[in-house]
């Protein structure tokens, strides 16, 4: 038995640093607003952070901190791959899983197709120790049939002996 996902990395674009950066002076502009004497101080850098905020909008094509890689995650019940980087199952110790949540779940924690707001799949995580090395990455999944999956492979793992724990956000 298998299971495998794609891993996510965080956004490296620059454009999304001048977003950023646009965002905290804008923040920082209305601080000087409440000072009068600085009122041209405050107006320039409001203009200047809605327009970095813009620029790097559109430069990085509306994509977020985070974004789904094209390496994978698999593992089986004898490695763990993480993209390039192989971890054979038996050297490994305290593997954990963080079950966030799989692709269009409620932010409520059960699926409907009417349910408003939610879920992108792409906070879980997978965490373990390699030659006294924590290793961790963020995983995704894409619905709710990938989400029983990988519950179904958590749960063979536990009963093929590997000692393995699995978290969930609070509340459900």
């Amino acid at each position: 038995m298998q299971f495998q996902a794609y891993l996510i990395k965080q956004n490296s674009s620059p454009a999304l640093n001048v977003s950023l950066i646009g965002i905290i002076l804008l923040m920082l502009s209305i601080f000087v607003w409440v000072i009068p004497s600085t009122e041209d101080i405050a107006i320039g850098s409001s203009l200047l952070g809605i327009s970095m905020f813009m620029i790097g909008t559109i430069a990085g094509k509306g994509k977020g901190l985070f974004e789904v890689d094209k390496a994978i995650l698999f593992i089986d019940n004898v490695t763990i791959r993480l993209g390039e980087a192989s971890y054979p199952l038996a050297s490994v110790s305290q593997l954990s899983f963080y079950y966030h949540s799989f692709y269009s779940q409620s932010v409520s924690g059960y699926y409907t197709e009417h349910s408003g707001r939610i879920e992108y799949g792409m906070n879980n995580s997978i965490s373990f120790v390699h030659n006294k090395q924590t290793i961790t990455a963020l995983f995704s999944l894409a619905n709710i049939d990938h989400a029983n999956n990988f519950f179904t492979f958590v749960k063979y793992l536990q009963q093929n002996g590997q000692r393995v724990s699995l978290t969930s956000r609070s509340g459900w």
